[in-house]
């Protein structure tokens, strides 16, 4: 007899070998192709049914990602070489968007002017990711391990919130109440979830780097600053929860 989570399971790899069908033979080529800058460096931040948008400005979470997926693309499957990909996209990124304080700016123009000095903690946690991943194709490169310990340091220093957690970007953004009855309290919410989701980011960050064990990096500072990320997000989360659940009841 077929149980019902059998039924499901080849369903779900069913799926799977869909996307990943998906991902090999359209979405690596398209962004190999079109999707990174061939002049200037980097990758375009969006394209379009006639090409890329090349004046879009850049997010800074869109160039590592894109580093992130290329390092990882030949382990999945993709049979083409993604080192200059990789290498180019982070000899961009870390030429261009870099605060001198050690933080990565959120936001540049194409040709790489800054446009947004915010930093924000899910953009250093994919910097770190993409630094990490990036020796899958680059190989185990001290330059790597030096450029995620001075980021890790400017984050412990600049970022962390005093007692557990950290702040979700710098400077910190104030919560603008809007018009309508505990529309104030809902948009509270809304954010803090999503903070939440940028503190697992950064959790996923430094939990990736101790499994590389790179000269101290991953098994000294890392494993206390995962701790309170998780602890912070995982108490937050949990308070929210309890007053959304008490506030409703009252009502």
């Amino acid at each position: 007899m077929i149980t019902k989570d059998a039924v499901n399971h080849a369903a779900a790899e069913r799926l799977h070998g869909e996307l990943l069908g998906w991902l090999l033979a359209s979405a690596y080529p398209l962004w190999a192709q079109m999707g990174y800058d061939h002049e200037q460096g980097g990758f375009h931040e969006r394209l379009s049914a006639d090409g890329p948008l090349a004046e879009d400005p850049r997010r800074a979470r869109v160039q590592v990602r894109q580093v992130y997926c290329f390092a990882n693309a030949v382990e999945l499957g993709w049979d083409s070489d993604p080192v200059p990909l990789v290498s180019g996209g982070l000899e961009y990124f870390l030429s261009r968007y870099r605060r001198p304080d050690g933080l990565f700016r959120t936001l540049c123009a194409a040709n790489g002017a800054p446009l947004d000095e915010r930093a924000f903690l899910y953009d250093q946690s994919f910097v770190l990711l993409a630094l990490a991943e990036s020796q899958k194709v680059l190989g185990p490169q001290s330059w790597l391990r030096d450029e995620a310990r001075v980021l890790m340091s400017a984050i412990g220093r600049l970022m962390k919130r005093p007692g557990l957690g950290f702040h979700s970007g710098l400077p910190a953004r104030e919560i603008t109440p809007t018009d309508g009855p505990y529309s104030s309290e809902i948009r509270q919410l809304d954010l803090r979830r999503c903070f939440v989701t940028q503190k697992v980011t950064h959790l996923n960050s430094a939990l990736r780097w101790e499994r590389l064990g790179s000269a101290g990096l991953g098994r000294a500072g890392l494993p206390l600053i995962a701790r309170r990320g998780v602890t912070s997000a995982i108490t937050g989360s949990q308070r929210e929860s309890r007053q959304t659940s008490l506030n409703g009841t009252s009502r």
